[in-house]
């Protein structure tokens, strides 16, 4: 094994990805304990990976930027390793040749008889090196005293065990989504077991649908959707007891920093995209869907569930879920 002592990871990604990604990190920091890891990637994933303690320095990525410029920067930086964990040829040209060690991370293909995890996918990047295993790659992220303390400021929770549930999936695909309704059936189920209050996590734009929740069972819930950052929101899950949540980057934060998943999934394989980890249980209905592996669905409405997932129940969640906690 070759002692590199400074490496620069590139991993321009959406958050689920990014996150998905950190155990390469970790195992690269294990390792390799002396050598400096530099990532590159997009600045607004910056708070969010300054909590994987196996980072040490943060590059911006910026797509405008020319294929020279960058490779000017990059080799400015004068890594002995590069890990590229974007799988793109644009990416590929910006950094061949520019260190003696490039290691590029390749997709499975999804048609592929033996469906690999993505973070099993994104570590096969770096198996060459023949790098000892870590005990382990979770949790990846760390939340620090001043996470936790800006949380308290911004966001008032309750000194109660809570469960956080994540019903929106962003905008562009919602198909990916379970139905509103059974999100509000679910709480009430929560909420009527007396033992946990509830957090509903997700971005600006899951703002309205949050509060519609939380405005139907009008008790013992607190809307954070929008209202943290994305560190406060990794702290957040980490003091809650579970998480359920569909195929979106919560779910993935909320595996990193160690808090178990109810993945509920439709359109995508959740052996390749879901909660990562034995602890976690998914409750999926891949295989009834028409649009599998789709990014738009062609049975239902523009911005509704796909129909697959209006065919997941509560009870199977509910069921799931209490016997996780």
């Amino acid at each position: 094994m070759k002692n590199f002592q400074n490496i620069l990871v590139i991993h321009a990604a959406a958050i689920g990805d990014a996150v998905l990604a950190t155990p390469v990190s970790v195992k690269l920091k294990f390792a390799l304990p002396s050598a400096k890891i530099t990532y590159l990637t997009h600045p607004s994933l910056f708070p969010l990976l300054e909590l994987c303690t196996a980072i040490d320095a943060f590059h911006p990525y910026d797509k405008k930027e020319s294929i020279f410029a960058v490779r000017r920067r990059i080799s400015s930086l004068k890594p002995d390793l590069i890990v590229d964990l974007s799988g793109s040829i644009r990416t590929f040209f910006r950094t061949v040749l520019l260190s003696n060690s490039v290691l590029h991370y390749k997709k499975q293909g999804e048609k592929s008889h033996h469906v690999v995890h993505a973070v099993d996918n994104f570590l096969h990047t770096i198996a060459q090196l023949e790098l000892p295993d870590a005990p382990s790659i979770f949790p990846s992220l760390h939340p620090q005293k001043q996470h936790f303390q800006l949380l308290a400021r911004n966001l008032a929770v309750p000194d109660r065990p809570h469960i956080a549930l994540v019903p929106g999936v962003g905008t562009l695909r919602p198909h990916r989504a379970w139905n509103e309704s059974n999100w509000i059936a679910l709480a009430k189920e929560i909420l009527i077991d007396g033992r946990y209050d509830i957090v509903l996590i997700g971005g600006p734009e899951e703002h309205a649908l949050c509060d519609r929740i939380a405005c139907a069972i009008d008790q013992r819930c607190v809307n954070a959707a929008g209202k943290i950052s994305l560190p406060e929101t990794a702290a957040l899950l980490s003091n809650c007891v579970a998480t359920v949540s569909g195929d979106t980057g919560p779910a993935h934060i909320s595996v990193s920093v160690g808090t178990p998943v109810i993945g509920i999934y439709g359109p995508t394989l959740p052996e390749r995209s879901g909660p990562y980890g034995s602890n976690n249980t998914v409750i999926s209905n891949c295989e009834k869907c028409q649009c599998r592996l789709t990014k738009f669905c062609t049975v239902t409405g523009p911005g509704e569930p796909g129909e697959c997932l209006k065919e997941v129940s509560v009870r199977p969640v509910r069921d799931s879920l209490f016997k996780l906690i």
